[in-house]
């Protein structure tokens, strides 16, 4: 159920992808934690999860700090992860994502995809024509400011011309529901990785993409900008 409903002329929705749009979490993990076991270290579900929203860089070198591996072995153990992740991820939509992607199109309302992952990734493992459906995505390369930095969202909104105010984020992670307030924006948090406990900061919560429909926000935004384009 929703924790907070702020009245708002909301026009346009941003997504983080990975616990958001792709179930994909649980392979992240299985990678994470296969190439760190080349290091002696045993990855615990909960020293990952709460992390997610992280650069794949911020990840590895948190990492390294936490089990005090040394930081010359950083890239041999990202590059164990990455190889790990796209031979065995088992990609797959979370319901009625495709769904609700092709509504907003079909209804002509902005959106965008905002996520750490970076862009090599997201292509050799994501569907090319549902990316294509994004007019602007931003991913999380070297040298850009990721969450909880409020840049990406701030950068999306900007893409797309609009106020980030104005803007919904959905969200799954608690670094990236820091961003999406750190912006501005409306943040609607779904429990699909980690549990309410650690969403607080967000606007609302609920536990899935499908649930996510009962958003009084997401329903304003499907009306104020049916609204704006009619004047």
């Amino acid at each position: 159920m929703p924790r907070r409903y702020e009245s708002r002329n909301f026009q346009s929705i941003l997504f983080d992808f990975d616990g958001v749009l792709g179930d994909t979490m649980e392979d992240h993990f299985r990678a994470w934690r296969s190439a760190l076991a080349f290091v002696g270290i045993i990855l615990k579900r909960e020293a990952f999860f709460p992390l997610e929203g992280m650069s794949v860089y911020d990840t590895v070198e948190h990492f390294c700090k936490l089990f005090n591996i040394p930081a010359s072995r950083a890239d041999e153990i990202l590059n164990k992860k990455i190889e790990h992740y796209l031979k065995h991820h088992s990609f797959v939509f979370f319901p009625f994502v495709e769904e609700f992607i092709d509504s907003l199109r079909l209804k002509n309302i902005s959106f965008a995809l905002v996520t750490a992952g970076m862009r090599n990734r997201l292509n050799a493992t994501v569907p090319l024509d549902f990316l294509a459906k994004f007019p602007v995505i931003i991913t999380g390369e070297r040298g850009v400011r990721m969450k909880p930095c409020p840049d990406p969202y701030l950068a999306a909104a900007q893409e797309l011309g609009v106020d980030p105010r104005e803007s919904i984020v959905v969200e799954n992670a608690p670094l990236g529901v820091q961003a999406a307030k750190a912006a501005g924006c409306f943040c609607i948090a779904l429990e699909t990785s980690v549990s309410k406990e650690y969403l607080t900061q967000a606007d609302e919560t609920y536990p899935s993409f499908l649930d996510m429909q009962k958003s009084l926000a997401i329903q304003n935004l499907t009306i104020s900008t049916i609204c704006l384009q009619k004047k």
